[in-house]
């Protein structure tokens, strides 16, 4: 009420008229009384459906007024909202006006963390009132900056280009050419990133980050050899910038699942943990990211325990969880780990939305991952529709990715029954030129492997797995090479370790893999079929339940029964209230509102509901738990 006044100077009508008007619209309910003791138009639409109407000469006129007067009370002592003085500012201050540029500078730097992309529309609104120079370059490498982290790497590309066509220099050049590198890269425009590093380093530019940046891309786009000539110098590189030592050791460690050094990821990682301490929290957020990222390819002995660690570190450095990271860089190792563990639901939920939100916003170097584990787990299900949707994403700009993308595409087309197909892509990859990750290659040596298996051609599934190299101990790709030499040689003692192994890890998917070639083999075939058949029927993995179910028969074992809660069986308290809820007639909305949980997650515990129980609707699970057949806990 005390901005009434200030209608006065906006209408030119006396205060008793103001406040006559403004008592009638509040007793008409066209403006109400907020918590706060303010007051605000009753509706959105109403407030917009208001400023709408009024010409775009009188909006600035009315927002220069209230910037004027939200200023005077500024200075004053009065607490005015730097966001609001800026939205009234930013729409009536003219080029050249420093106190404009000032205010707005505040706004940018005030939501800077929790809301990147709003802090964007700041700066670039405080580069339309500076004459070219530093001081407008600056500007746009902050609205660069913030809408990299913001999640929007085409836009930062554009922005940051202009910089560099003004011909700015020193620091502020530096700092933007990384910025839109690693933007093109993220974009999955490779190439144009690497003609960027080459320009600026033939005109002078400083080694660090471009050196790490080029080595990487290199190998991304199969130049592993010129990757490799260079890294020394890449590595020898170092800046008295520590953003720039954090770019420049992120790409390094994405380069190390390329590199043929062994010893060099422990190198990175070692070097990350003394800037660390030292780095600002944008900075320390992405060395977080970057090691998730890269644990969990599996190289390290727990590496779904090493992805967690720096996955929380990274999450708790984060002011908004609920928008996808800064180039998927987040989500991706979540649902590898999602994946691995077995929890598939979650795993695909989460792939679907990321994956979504990513190609909006032109960021697709991690869409190849997320759209390849969907694939996998859809592939194991059987679900051949969802199957044949996926197929056409599955292709990737990155090499460090690519071994990923074609073991989902063989897994795709094999699903499909296009066998031929399926060794055809992985015998492709297989054989370019190039670095190929060592966990993916494993993979995909067994699945071919296993397919010769498939065709009686015991000696070529043999050469093919005496090619996979094992790696650490108790590492992802060991398990699978004991795994993938028990199938092929008929050899338990590999199986047995195989088996070790996947537990330790903790990966049941490929546990029960390696359970049923175990079994197979005659070791205990019950314990370990039986095993196997429970984690598949779990997963909802369909083919390999079957497999399971084949060996099984083979060695006269009875097969369970699918449905894997008998009669009489509860279930569990999270699942019994919301079958409770589900019985009452409240939808997944309501069920979500009423338990606090979101309604994705919601989606997934019913999913797994269904499969447990063996019900496919709502109507069938009611019936279940009426007559007792499904019984909930207390």
């Amino acid at each position: 009420l005390r901005h009434l006044p200030l209608l006065e100077r906006l209408t030119g009508d006396t205060s008793a008229v103001i406040a006559d008007t403004f008592d009638r619209l509040v007793e008409s309910g066209l403006v109400v009384r907020t918590a706060q003791a303010r007051y605000e138009f009753s509706h959105p639409l109403l407030r917009d459906s208001v400023y709408d109407s009024i010409g775009p000469a009188e909006r600035r006129r009315i927002h220069g007024v209230i910037a004027e007067a939200l200023d005077e009370e500024r200075r004053a002592g009065v607490t005015i909202s730097p966001l609001e003085l800026a939205t009234h500012v930013a729409e009536s201050a003219n080029p050249g006006d420093l106190r404009a540029v000032e205010v707005l500078l505040e706004a940018a730097r005030v939501s800077g963390r929790a809301a990147p992309l709003v802090s964007a529309g700041w700066y670039e609104s405080v580069a339309d009132l500076l004459p070219q120079g530093a001081a407008h370059e600056n500007a746009l490498m902050m609205q660069t900056r913030q809408l990299l982290i913001g999640g929007r790497p085409g836009q930062a590309v554009a922005t940051g280009r202009r910089v560099l066509a003004f011909g700015a220099e020193g620091t502020i050049r530096r700092r933007v050419a990384s910025m839109v590198v690693n933007a093109l890269y993220i974009c999955g425009r490779g190439d144009e990133a690497l003609a960027l590093i080459d320009e600026e380093l033939a005109a002078g530019a400083p080694a660090v980050p471009l050196l790490a940046q080029r080595t990487h891309l290199l190998a991304q786009v199969c130049r592993g050899e010129e990757a490799e000539a260079q890294l020394g110098d890449a590595l020898d590189a170092r800046s008295a910038s520590t953003a720039g030592e954090v770019v420049a050791l992120t790409h390094l460690l994405h380069y190390t699942r390329l590199s043929p050094r062994p010893d060099l990821r422990t190198e990175i990682l070692t070097r990350m943990a003394e800037v660390d301490a030292s780095c600002s929290t944008q900075s320390r957020s992405t060395l977080h990211d970057a090691r998730a990222f890269e644990c969990s390819t599996g190289a390290f002995s727990e590496f779904l325990v090493d992805a967690d660690r720096y996955l929380f570190a990274a999450s708790a450095l984060r002011t908004n969880t609920s928008e996808t990271s800064y180039g998927g860089q987040v989500e991706a190792p979540m649902v590898h780990a999602l994946y691995y563990r077995g929890l598939w639901d979650e795993a695909q939920e989460l792939a679907r939305r990321a994956a979504f939100d990513l190609i909006q916003r032109q960021a697709m170097i991690c869409v190849g991952i997320l759209r390849s584990y969907e694939a996998l787990i859809s592939a194991a299900r059987g679900d051949l529709d969802r199957v044949r949707s996926l197929q056409p994403d599955l292709h990737t700009p990155s090499r460090g990715i690519e071994g990923l993308v074609t073991l989902a595409r063989a897994a795709a087309q094999r699903s499909l029954g296009d066998v031929a197909g399926a060794q055809r892509s992985i015998s492709t990859f297989l054989g370019s030129t190039g670095p190929r990750p060592p966990v993916e290659t494993a993979l995909l040596l067994e699945e071919l492997a296993d397919l010769a298996l498939e065709e009686g051609d015991e000696a070529h599934a043999q050469l093919l797995v005496d090619q996979i190299v094992p790696g650490d101990a108790l590492s992802l790709t060991w398990a699978i090479a004991l795994r993938a030499r028990a199938l092929a040689h008929r050899d338990p003692d590999a199986a047995r370790e195989a088996v070790d192994s996947c537990r330790t890890i903790g990966i049941p998917f490929e546990l029960a893999r390696a359970q049923v070639a175990l079994g197979a083999l005659g070791v205990d075939p019950r314990e370990n079929l039986l095993a196997a058949h429970l984690t598949f029927s779990e997963l909802g993995a369909l083919g390999w339940r079957k497999r399971a179910a084949r060996a099984m028969r083979d060695a006269r074992i009875t097969v369970p029964r699918p449905q894997a809660i008998a009669a009489g069986d509860v279930l569990s308290g999270a699942e019994s209230e919301m079958a409770r809820l589900l019985g009452h007639g409240l939808s997944n909305v309501q069920i979500a509102s009423a338990l606090h949980y979101s309604r994705k997650t919601v989606e997934v515990y019913l999913s797994r509901i269904y499969r447990r129980t063996g019900c496919r609707t709502r109507l069938d699970l009611a019936r279940a738990i009426d007559s007792g057949r499904i019984g909930l806990a207390d």
